[in-house]
């Protein structure tokens, strides 16, 4: 049981550090960011494969549903997400004055971070006894 915690909360932080990495990626791509927008590419790669490596990928499938259905995130997360992308996509289109597609990038760059926050947090709490 102890393992599992173990196995399922270093996934969760390396998935949250992966939301913030393609955050970085979608911030630096959405304010034309010359150069840094391959560097924020290459983290953001880095990230992906950091995360593609996880040792729980190198068990059987159904191994890996059974394990990682215990520690889901509340059912409040896909609300939360979905709400603050929604609110401030539509904060930087009232606000700023822009228009539709880079508030809707906007929106889910909040989304997507707010989902790396809570997952950074969830995983925070778990218990390794």
């Amino acid at each position: 049981m102890e393992a599992e915690v173990k196995l399922v909360k270093s996934l969760y932080l390396k998935g949250a550090i992966l939301h913030f990495s393609v955050a970085l990626l979608m911030l630096v791509t959405v304010f034309d960011a010359g150069i840094w927008t391959f560097v924020a590419l290459g983290v953001s790669g880095f990230s992906f494969l950091w995360v593609w490596k996880h040792p729980i990928y190198k068990v059987s499938r159904s191994q890996r549903q059974s394990i990682t259905s215990k520690y889901k995130l509340p059912w409040y997360s896909w609300f939360l997400n979905f709400s603050g992308g929604i609110a401030g996509g539509l904060y930087c289109h009232f606000a700023f004055g822009w228009n539709w597609l880079s508030s809707l990038n906007m929106g889910l760059i909040v989304l997507i971070l707010i989902s790396g926050i809570m997952t950074l947090i969830y995983a925070s709490r778990m218990q390794t006894d």
